[in-house]
């Protein structure tokens, strides 16, 4: 057998292993339900910490077409296990607020965590339209106030870009305000905008549907411990070695082609 095809059979493995590396890795790197119990910081037992915010002086600034006046009601901190995250920044956007308002973050915390509940595998857990949801089937103790959407407004460059590299399965602590949020059109509105719309941030643990979930000026994100490492390591592998045997096919049709024109 010639180098060639040796060469041929060897980029056609590779391209297997890659391919099967980046299915597995992209299958199971936001799976929050393979981070084991005893992986857990002890900060995500813990409920979030609230207190009154002693300045409740008004935050402004001017984004995409809109006054925001953020008006802060609690200093607040959570701890918790991502089981879910939603960008809204994105080419569909409705809105140019999504712009301010562009990550929900879907979290558990404290007996969720302990009973190993969030590893039923009924449990079902969804984000559009701003709402977190769960479903499952059968007994489940998933307790409702150990549990929380938040909508995350992000006005530092470092901080996005940690909250960028969030993804279900890691364990992260927020700290920021608890906000309300005014938001006025500078000039004309676009389709599907109002003119001025109002946010009120939860305040409390307990309560569920339209209202419930937390606005978060957002002044640090730490991620206490990544989850699922290995199939990150995985899909990134995966998926740059297939970029590397694409890039070698088209490199040798290219060369056949040099080749055939320049004998032709």
């Amino acid at each position: 057998m010639n180098i060639f095809l040796k060469m041929q059979r060897f980029r056609s493995r590779l391209f297997l292993l890659f391919l099967v590396l980046l299915t597995v890795g992209f299958f199971g790197k936001d799976n929050f339900k393979n981070v084991p119990i005893s992986d857990m910081s002890s900060p995500v037992f813990s409920d979030p910490v609230q207190t009154p915010a002693a300045d409740k002086a008004p935050i402004k600034f001017e984004k995409d077409g809109f006054s925001f006046t953020l008006t802060p009601l609690y200093n607040y901190q959570i701890s918790g296990l991502v089981v879910h995250r939603m960008d809204y920044n994105k080419w569909y956007s409705l809105s140019r607020t999504d712009k301010t308002f562009t990550t929900d973050v879907c979290m558990l915390w404290g007996d969720n965590i302990k009973s190993g509940a969030y590893q039923n595998k009924s449990l079902d857990i969804k984000q559009d339209f701003r709402f977190c949801l769960f479903s499952y089937w059968g007994e489940l103790s998933l307790r409702n106030d150990q549990f929380s959407n938040n909508h995350l407004i992000i006005r530092d460059s470092k901080i996005m870009r940690i909250n960028e590299e969030i993804s279900p399965g890691d364990q992260v602590r927020i700290t920021g305000k608890l906000v309300n949020v005014r938001a006025k059109v500078n000039g004309k509105t676009k389709q599907y905008e109002p003119e001025q719309a109002d946010w009120m941030t939860s305040t409390i643990r307990t309560d569920t549907s339209g209202g419930a979930c937390e606005i978060i000026y957002v002044e640090n994100i730490e991620i206490v411990r990544k989850g699922n490492t290995l199939y990150h390591t995985m899909y990134s592998i995966g998926k740059y070695g297939l970029w590397l045997v694409i890039f070698w096919y088209l490199c040798d049709f290219m060369k056949s082609v040099f080749f055939f024109r320049r004998n032709s």
